[in-house]
């Protein structure tokens, strides 16, 4: 799709309707014209990955344009330089989000991204940091849980930033961390509770807010059940491994006999010769 078509196409599907309901949100409207996102990832789909495009979307200079550029952007062509730029750009909380999930948490380098963040005066950079560690917990399946215990501290750290924005995303963070598996749970509670007792009133609140879901019946019911379900999945596995190790261990003394009769036979058959051509001397 050319530039063109994609703007006549977010003008059709803006919804003045929306528009309020995203004011009621506390998303900065200044620069939007009211597109629902299941509308924009329609569209970026039958964009399709285009990191060119990406950049035009993004120089549209308006919300929409923002969050679609995002959703069509290549993260193996993002450059470290590309995305600071973009971050500190960001208008609102939900474009902030929205890039975080679908963009910034794919880029090789998100690590690197999470610290300096977090760091960065600006709310929605900062913001931006630790929505990255909500979103890594989300899709980096493979990551062991001491990956996500080193944020424990960070988010203790910045616990007292009393920017709304701010202090939402390090309750979040939190939450989430402790949502990934029952054994963060128990440290992202800990954390919780410390952050509970504090005389710092932000702190007060990410805390008793995180303990309110953390402790939750809810969510210790899944995490137990899947817990139960990884250490399934490890027996399997290891009942699989002493299968295999003792077919192996069969099929070597299988091979040993084999060997072993096979030189009996052979010896023998040397001594039947040696003795047929004793004979002949003879």
């Amino acid at each position: 799709m050319e530039l063109k078509e994609i703007k006549a196409a977010l003008e059709r599907a803006a919804d003045p309707t929306y528009l309020e309901q995203m004011k009621l949100l506390g998303v900065n409207t200044e620069q939007a014209i009211g597109v629902r996102m299941p509308k924009l990832k329609l569209l970026a789909k039958n964009i399709g990955k285009d990191h060119e495009m990406a950049s035009q979307l993004w120089s549209l200079g308006h919300h929409e344009g923002r969050i679609l550029a995002g959703l069509v952007a290549e993260p193996d062509k993002m450059e470290r330089e590309e995305a600071d730029q973009w971050v500190e750009n960001l208008q609102s909380w939900d474009e902030v989000d929205q890039l975080c999930g679908y963009l910034f948490q794919k880029l090789p380098y998100v690590e690197e991204l999470i610290v300096d963040w977090i760091d960065h005066k600006d709310a929605f950079v900062k913001r931006a940091g630790f929505v990255l560690i909500v979103a890594t917990c989300i899709h980096h399946k493979k990551k062991e849980d001491d990956h996500f215990l080193q944020y424990l501290d960070v988010i203790e750290e910045h616990a007292t930033d009393k920017r709304n924005y701010v202090k939402r995303a390090v309750n979040w963070a939190l939450r989430q961390i402790g949502k990934r598996t029952i054994h963060l749970n128990k440290d992202a509670v800990n954390l919780a509770k410390k952050l509970k007792g504090k005389k710092d009133a932000t702190s007060n609140w990410i805390g008793k807010n995180a303990l309110k879901e953390l402790q939750s019946e809810e969510v210790l019911e899944r995490l137990n059940k899947k817990e139960e379900k990884r250490l399934k999945k490890i027996e399997k596995k290891r009942q699989k491994e002493k299968a295999k190790k003792e077919a192996e261990k069969k099929k070597a003394a299988k091979k040993a006999k084999q060997e072993k009769k096979k030189g009996k036979n052979q010896k023998k058959k040397a001594e039947r010769k040696t003795k047929t051509a004793g004979a002949k001397k003879k």
